[in-house]
């Protein structure tokens, strides 16, 4: 008889179910449902709310018997046969999830005409205590008031590293304010107002090592172009006579050069002046262009602007153009026809943004 009893049970084991599903109630309630059946006794079916801080379960267990109350399940052999038509119901969605105060209610619809569904009334399993959840939602509180306190602590020691930064910041530009100072206080501090270099210290510095290292410089500006107009006449008018001067120039393109000669420019030579310490230079490029020969340093001409050898300001008396004489000017300056891109013997006009004409005093 035990060994019969045992084997009876084996074979009940096989024959049972098991059946997880998701689904959705009528409150948007999203439920794990699960239906399972050990023996042929009962259906035991299972619901856990998904979507709660306090997972709400619910149960029921019905007999077999009880099932078979309901005629359409008549047909059926046994509750195997029986959890197999629920399931497949469940899985083609023939069902319905109704939740209310006392529980939930699982509608499975039948295809028979005169029984239309069958009900299963799940019951709260999991009667939560009230006094744990009073003291779970004291705590939550408690919780989230040091939450709180905790984000206000934050957000005080984030304004007051902002305020820190911000005096580090102001604190760093009035030094990088003075060290600017100090630099262009000692070269050649009247650039810092000119709008070619536009305040940058490293064109001011290229600029006076490039005219003399060793010395202190001042400048005074002679001539602009945007406030003075274009003509050469005016250049002329301004900067003839005026001993060493520095001409600056931009091009439309963002070029960035000029001229330094220690020679005096004048309308009446209609000649050649010569030297060896007039230079070229382009200050995009950090580079000066230096004298190679002492002939043909400028032309001093009433026609002719800031002029040096087939580089400089020639046509219909206006300062708004340079003419660039291609790999000429290598013949005199060192690489100078690289001052503004140009790289063969043709002729290449820039339009000029700005022209500055500052006399350098040593």
């Amino acid at each position: 008889m035990d060994e019969m009893q045992t084997v009876q049970n084996e074979n009940d084991k096989k024959l049972g179910f098991n059946f997880e599903f998701e689904a959705e109630s009528n409150k948007n309630n999203t439920f794990s449902i699960i239906l399972n059946a050990d023996t042929y006794s009962f259906l035991q079916i299972k619901a856990t709310r998904k979507n709660d801080l306090f997972k709400k379960c619910f149960s029921s267990q019905i007999l077999a018997d009880k099932i078979k109350e309901n005629k359409y399940f008549l047909m059926f052999d046994d509750l195997k046969e029986i959890c197999n038509e629920i399931s497949e119901r469940i899985k083609k969605k023939e069902m319905k999830l109704e939740e209310n105060l006392d529980g939930l209610n699982l509608f499975i619809y039948l295809p028979s005409t005169k029984i239309k569904e069958i009900k299963f009334e799940l019951k709260e399993e999991q009667k939560n205590d009230k006094d744990k959840i009073n003291d779970l939602n004291e705590l939550i509180m408690k919780l989230q008031e040091e939450i709180n306190n905790n984000k206000r602590e934050i957000n005080e020691l984030k304004n007051i590293v902002n305020n820190q930064n911000n005096e580090i910041n102001e604190m760093k530009k009035k030094i990088n304010f003075l060290t600017d100072y100090i630099i262009i206080k000692d070269n050649i501090p009247e650039l810092k107002d000119s709008r070619i270099i536009n305040n940058n210290i490293e064109y001011i510095i290229s600029i006076k090592n490039w005219i003399n290292p060793n010395v202190k410089i001042k400048s005074e500006l002679l001539y602009r172009m945007s406030r003075d107009g274009d003509k050469i006449s005016k250049f002329h008018e301004l900067c003839d006579n005026k001993g060493p001067t520095l001409t600056l120039f931009e091009t439309t393109d963002g070029n960035k050069g000029g001229i330094y000669t220690p020679l005096s420019w004048d309308s009446n030579t209609d000649d050649w002046k010569d030297d060896l310490e007039t230079f070229l230079f382009n200050l995009n490029k950090n580079q000066k262009y230096k004298k190679i020969k002492k002939e043909n340093s400028i032309l001093c001409k009433n026609n002719h602007g800031a002029w040096i050898y087939s580089f400089g300001f020639y046509q219909r008396d206006q300062m708004r153009k340079i003419q660039h004489g291609g790999t000429s000017i290598n013949n005199y300056y060192e690489n100078g026809a690289e001052c503004l891109p140009n790289n063969n013997t043709n002729t290449k006009f820039f339009d000029v943004k700005e022209v500055e004409v500052y006399k350098i005093i040593l």
